[in-house]
């Protein structure tokens, strides 16, 4: 994802980024198109070449840098689209409407404004292509020649195949793009920054989706609840750091001895739950004394951790339950005997 700390201009800029390469490639490839119109209706003043040289092969870069220098590059940009539809109705004027290239030229320019702004962008364009058509029949005057030779129909080919296909590309990418930063933000509000695991919502909302699917049809499923123990001691004695570093670290043990089918969640400050569906209690405390074993030999490579455990709660619901804060208060008590009793083993309802 792009830094958040982005200025407005800098992220307005990216339209014009964006924008930047459809238009060279698709202006001169229409710059083809409009140059064989002229043929066919015998264009020969130098002044209307030089403006299609123009405005095929330097307009593009020129758009480029005035939307870069702009204070507000995507309103610049705007600006630009409104000229390329201003130019286009000129063009089709020029042409004396010759079909093929003029048809072309309308729809690609409304192509790029709807992309842009919307239907309503695509009102304000064929405006602009009005506009511009206007223009053309006060300086060139009107004789309709509808037909289109073989000449005009090739040079109108790559326009036709080549800049759909490119604008396809560009939407594409962009839409992967989005793709990525939604997966980002939706992972962002789910994840707990320190431990990387699942954060408190994301376990209360699947702990009463699994509490549920136990009452409808009675699916085996267990809970472990735990912490570090003295916990407090450590950072006090060795600083938030240390503090921090261990709960990491937990993450990270949780992450890769837990199975596929678990959910491990960060549910306070060392403070850690998993839920363990289709899992009866001795399943469930094979997979906790895994994960105390992991922990210390996670821990032992630190020597200001060296012999730090971690204590377990586990339970499973019972049928009489109606509420998932029963369960929870069910793993907590086995938590407490478990710290209370100094076992490594955890204590099991």
């Amino acid at each position: 994802m792009k830094p958040i700390n982005q200025t407005s201009s800098q992220r307005s800029m990216r339209l014009a980024t964006r924008i930047y390469l459809p238009r060279t490639i698709g202006l001169a490839m229409g710059g083809i198109c409009v140059a064989a119109g002229f043929l066919e209706a015998q264009r020969s003043d130098p002044w209307i070449w030089v403006a299609l040289a123009v405005n095929a092969l330097l307009w593009p870069h020129i758009a480029y840098f005035l939307a870069k220098r702009a204070a507000e590059p995507r309103r610049a940009e705007r600006r630009n689209l409104i000229v390329d539809s201003v130019m286009g109705g000129f063009w089709v004027v020029a042409m004396q409407g010759s079909l093929l290239p003029s048809v072309l030229l309308i729809s690609m320019l409304g192509m790029n404004n709807v992309a842009v702004g919307g239907l309503r962008f695509l009102g304000f364009g064929l405006g602009a292509q009005l506009a511009g058509a206007g223009s053309g029949l006060l300086l060139l005057g009107w004789r309709f020649q509808p037909e289109a030779s073989l000449l005009v129909q090739v040079c109108c080919l790559p326009l036709l195949i080549i800049y759909p296909m490119l604008i396809g590309s560009v939407n594409f990418r962009l839409a992967r793009k989005l793709s990525r930063q939604r997966n980002e933000l939706r992972s962002l509000s789910e994840t707990d920054v320190l431990s990387g695991l699942y954060n408190r919502r994301v376990f209360e909302q699947r702990i009463d989706l699994e509490f549920g699917t136990f009452k409808r049809h009675g699916i085996p499923i267990a809970l472990a609840i735990g912490d570090i123990d003295h916990f407090k001691s450590i950072n006090d004695r060795y600083g938030h750091g240390a503090g921090d570093a261990l709960i990491r670290a937990t993450g990270q043990i949780l992450r890769s001895e837990k199975r596929g089918t678990d959910l491990a969640a960060r549910i306070g400050g060392d403070e850690f739950a998993v839920l363990m569906p289709v899992t009866g209690s001795d399943e469930a405390a094979v997979l906790v004394r895994r994960l105390q074993d992991a922990f210390a030999r996670a821990v032992a490579c630190d020597e200001r951790l060296a012999g730090t455990t971690i204590s377990f709660g586990v339970a499973v619901p019972r049928p009489d339950m109606t509420s998932r804060a029963e369960w929870l208060d069910l793993a907590d008590r086995a938590l407490y005997r478990e710290k209370s009793a100094k076992r490594s083993r955890p204590a099991q309802d």
